[in-house]
């Protein structure tokens, strides 16, 4: 039971800081986020067609 809170605990902060570090990326880096977001669009494209392209 212990265990189970430790993990629950460990992953809360995980998310807590992870969600922080976005807020501060976005407050401070806006350009850089919105390219690397446009880069991982454009590569989920690509691996999509790939996927749908071999499942035919």
């Amino acid at each position: 039971m212990a265990n189970k809170t430790a993990f629950r605990t460990a992953l809360f902060i995980s998310v807590a800081i992870v969600a922080m570090v976005i807020a501060a990326g976005y407050l401070f880096f806006p350009k850089l986020i919105q390219e690397f977001v446009q880069w991982l669009i454009g590569l989920l494209i690509v691996v999509l067609g790939l996927f749908f392209r071999t499942k035919k």
